[in-house]
């Protein structure tokens, strides 16, 4: 008897040298060989001898990994395939960032490794999992929401009262400017807040930058916003 299935992981993940090292150790408690494959951005398909090789690989430019998976195998044609990648959506960045297909015997045992994998890939979450869901679609779409909101029911404002030039030309441009930015660079959010980051080689210092680039819009951005709303609706 052999049972086949798949099952998927839904949080953005960080994917270090020491972290795969781990994964693999925990793939080897059930499988007798491993092998690594790797997708770039520019779709050159990359076969590793071993996680070693892998893990020196430069990781940069149009180089750089965009998928990657991992194939363990077993005497009696008993195997398991995880493949990190993410599809990119129109209001949620993705919709999963691992899918796991097995070919197994033994229903105690699936389920044994489907804990091992999802509890060892909770380990793996990145700090910015909630926010990494979001699209910038969905983003622009909130700040308009925010802005409309608060040109309707500031503390001078009622829907009886016709707004002036001024806030008519602020809504009109951030309106076009979000559209075109959404529909010209629908992935910028996903560079902000990546869904999979295969943290080795030049990527290291890619996300670095990365993390300080959040730091400095959630400080420079979003808490001057809140402070000047509250400050306007204080001073009225």
């Amino acid at each position: 008897m052999y049972i086949r299935g798949s099952f998927t992981y839904k949080s953005a993940l960080i994917l270090t040298s020491e972290r795969m090292r781990g994964l693999q150790a925990v793939l080897l408690q059930d499988f007798e060989e491993l092998s690594y494959f790797a997708t770039t951005i520019q779709k050159d398909k990359i076969m590793f001898g071993s996680l070693d090789e892998l893990l020196s690989y430069d990781n940069f430019g149009r180089w750089k990994i965009s998928t990657l998976n991992i194939e363990g195998r077993k005497t009696g044609g008993q195997s398991i395939e995880i493949c990190f990648c993410s599809n990119m959506g129109l209001f949620v960045s993705f919709t999963s960032t691992a899918e796991i297909e097995y070919t197994l015997n033994d229903l105690q045992e699936i389920t044994l490794i489907k804990k091992k994998i999802c509890d060892y890939l909770n380990k793996c979450k990145a700090p910015y999992h909630i926010q990494s869901k979001l699209s910038w679609f969905s983003v622009s779409g909130c700040i308009l929401v925010i802005l409309l909101t608060l040109l309707l029911t500031g503390p001078r404002r009622s829907l009886a009262i016709n707004f002036d030039s001024v806030e008519v030309v602020l809504l009109v441009v951030t309106c076009v400017l979000s559209s075109v930015w959404s529909v010209k660079f629908p992935a910028m959010w996903a560079k902000i807040f990546p869904p999979i980051v295969y943290c080795w080689g030049e990527e290291v210092a890619a996300t670095d930058r990365r993390s300080k680039l959040r730091s400095n819009i959630f400080w420079g951005v979003f808490v001057a916003m809140v402070v000047g709303i509250v400050t306007t609706l204080i001073t009225g």
